[in-house]
């Protein structure tokens, strides 16, 4: 497993169509880094819907808590807001079909 830095996590982002979260596809909204432990990065949202009820659910990662990033081949782990490591599949060109 390697180590890569916030800079090189936020350019691999950049440039896949999509990432798999928990088995869902979502395409990740990538922000500027500006050099400040309190600046949010990355968010992922999608929906979910449970019974009768729709809600969107949204996962935030700050600077602060992901200067070094894991990744092996195309999973990589970063640390959310809420302090919980996600692991990220990175997807190059395949996307689900939007029915």
């Amino acid at each position: 497993m390697n180590t890569i830095s916030l800079e090189d996590a936020r350019y691999f982002l950049s440039q896949c169509s999509g990432i798999l979260i928990e088995g869902r596809y979502v395409e990740p909204v990538v922000f500027d880094i500006e050099e400040d432990h309190a600046n949010e990065w990355l968010v992922l949202q999608w929906e979910d819907n449970e019974g009768d009820q729709e809600s969107i659910i949204s996962v935030s990662f700050l600077e602060g808590d992901n200067q070094t990033i894991l990744l092996e081949g195309s999973k990589m782990t970063l640390t959310a807001e809420d302090g919980v490591e996600e692991e990220l599949t990175l997807l190059k060109e395949w996307k689900p079909n939007q029915s």
